[in-house]
């Protein structure tokens, strides 16, 4: 896969962490994809989305708004 090629990869780590935000079993691996987009490129829309999604499946309604909110300015 892409991230065996290049394991700081942005863009694929946002979308496995946006993919696995729902599944209970994954957040760890979700949290680990969204500390390594977060440490290449800041906290980037891309990052702040994928963030956002797993925020709403762990029912962190307020902080899943503030990232949309901040990855939307």
């Amino acid at each position: 896969g892409v991230l065996a090629g290049d394991p700081r990869n942005v863009t694929a780590r946002c979308r496995l962490a946006w993919l696995l935000a729902p599944r209970p079993d994954a957040a760890g691996r979700v949290g680990e994809h969204l500390r390594v987009a977060a440490e290449e490129a800041g906290f980037v829309p891309a990052v702040l989305d994928a963030r956002a999604r797993s925020r709403i499946a762990a029912g962190q309604w307020d902080q899943a708004e503030q990232d949309i909110r901040r990855s939307l300015d």
